[in-house]
């Protein structure tokens, strides 16, 4: 197994940036400036997967320097990353945290940001949140060596990746490191939804109706508040005393808000089952079909939404057709999603919507 290290900004939960989230002023001039860092998101649980980004010098990152990867591949399976920054109140790089079994990616690929559903964001790193770990921030005390002050191949250079190719990393401190994270006990930050965590409940007995109705009146302040967690638990709750559609709605409606698409999916289609596929029941699924990579489920249900009376709405119906545009794209039907879109440009009153019909026309049919 491949192991590199990977020098970021330094921040305590990377699920974002909040008010007590910000990015360390140690992560260059550009994340000084912007107050911002495509890293922000490396430890987020995004539908079963974290992704991992490092500022990279260059287009490509240079895969073929680990072992068994090909100048060709583009690609590096089942690699170990050890992610890095520096710890101010340390003066050093430190662990502080890492991915098991992750895929490292050549170029870097791109999050779609859908409405209602995705983050925009750039990585080159993917694992599944189960195999990464996230230090709190008393237990990052790590240090990894720097080249300047230990010699060539005894550290991280200028460079923020470290492929760790020299004799002395093969053989000292990648067994040390290893070995360091092997035997470390816990416990970890970062939230990874498992089954455990998604079916968690915020109460285990509902005795009566008063009280069945002030926890659903809760678990509607919580969505409002987009305390996506406490709301789920709620709804957890809920299910265990009512088959109401609306309870599954609103447990999609918290799961779609932690990003956890196939699990908000199982939910709505519960509601639609128990319900009909009315609009509401059937409005949330083209994105989140889209952002699971299931696209002609996402056409199918886009077309259902054209024959209801609200998709009939001029706005709604342009929208849909973009949608529709979207998804036969994706799977290379390049004339179906130009017809889509030449009836936004027929049909649109928005003159913007319009011109961004066009342009992707003409890029699509290059």
């Amino acid at each position: 197994m491949n192991t590199i290290f990977c020098n970021i900004t330094y921040m305590v939960n990377y699920c974002g940036i909040t008010t007590d989230d910000m990015v360390s002023n140690s992560g260059g001039s550009w994340v000084k400036k912007n107050k911002d860092a495509n890293e922000k998101y490396n430890f987020l649980d995004y539908n079963g997967k974290c992704h991992g980004f490092v500022l990279n010098n260059g287009q490509e990152l240079h895969i073929e320097r680990l072992k068994g990867v090909e100048d060709s591949d583009d690609k590096a399976e089942d690699i170990t990353i050890i992610w890095c920054a520096k710890k101010e109140s340390v003066g050093n790089n430190v662990i502080v945290g890492w991915y098991k079994h992750a895929t490292l990616f050549r170029y870097s690929k791109e999050n779609m940001p859908l409405p209602n559903v995705g983050l925009d964001g750039s990585y080159y790193m993917e694992a599944d949140s189960k195999d990464c770990y996230l230090l709190p921030e008393d237990q990052r005390n790590f240090v990894i060596p720097r080249a300047a002050e230990n010699g060539e191949g005894k550290g991280m250079g200028q460079s923020n990746i470290w492929y760790a190719e020299s004799p002395f990393a093969q053989r000292e401190f990648i067994p040390k490191v290893l070995t360091y994270i092997e035997d470390y006990p816990g416990p970890f930050i970062n939230i990874v939804y498992n089954d455990e965590i998604s079916s968690e409940c915020a109460v285990t007995d509902i005795n009566t109706d008063e009280e069945l109705n002030t926890l659903l009146e809760s678990g509607g302040d919580y969505l409002e508040q987009e305390r996506y967690y406490d709301a789920l638990k709620v709804f957890n709750a809920v299910k265990k005393e009512t088959n109401d559609p609306v309870v599954w709605f609103n447990a999609g409606l918290a799961l779609r808000g932690l990003y956890q698409f196939d699990r908000a999916i199982e939910n709505f289609e519960k509601c639609a089952a128990l319900e009909g596929e009315n609009w509401e029941n059937l409005n949330p699924f083209p994105y989140l079909y889209s952002s699971v990579q299931k696209y002609a489920d996402a056409i199918s249900v886009a077309k259902k939404l054209l024959d209801t009376d609200e998709g009939k709405e001029i706005d709604t119906k342009c929208e849909l057709y973009c949608i529709l545009a979207d998804n036969n794209y994706y799977l290379d039907n390049v004339d179906e999603a130009v017809r889509w879109l030449d009836r936004v440009i027929s049909e649109s009153k928005q003159e913007d919507l319009i011109d961004f019909a066009r342009n992707t026309k003409n890029n699509w049919l290059r």
